[in-house]
């Protein structure tokens, strides 16, 4: 309760504390109060997460994911912005990871072989320059 009188009283209203006069809305006394939300998802993946396949494909492919949104955000996210002109930010947000969650699941299944034929190759590489020229 404290939080969230907190974070109204900083937020809502002309108080300014001298504590944490920059990043008032984020700072510790705030961040605590999604502590509950955190622990009930925690608990709910642990009881869905043998009924839901998608979820270690998602744990592995999360740089692949990061990876796209980088490129996303730096590079797509404008254009796809004026293409949907006037939508509401919720439905722009929800795009947005669906894009980034497809794309870069997409793009871990296609690189997966790619990386894994690299590195057998520069083993044989090394092995072939091992065997030319052994240590001494």
């Amino acid at each position: 309760i404290v939080r969230f009188l907190y974070l109204y009283v900083t937020t809502y209203t002309a108080y300014r504390e001298k504590i944490f006069q920059y990043w008032t809305s984020t700072s510790m006394l705030v961040a605590f109060w999604c502590v509950p939300f955190l622990f009930g998802f925690i608990i709910l993946i642990e009881h869905i997460r043998f009924q839901i396949p998608i979820l270690p494909i998602l744990g592995k492919a999360s740089y692949h994911i990061f990876f796209f949104l980088l490129l996303y955000y730096q590079y797509y996210y404008k254009d796809i912005l004026q293409f949907f002109a006037g939508q509401s930010v919720l439905l722009m947000a929800l795009l947005s990871v669906l894009i980034c969650t497809a794309a870069g699941v997409a793009f871990y299944f296609l690189l997966t072989p790619v990386e894994r034929y690299l590195s057998r190759f520069c083993v044989q590489v090394v092995d072939k320059l091992r065997q030319r020229w052994p240590d001494e």
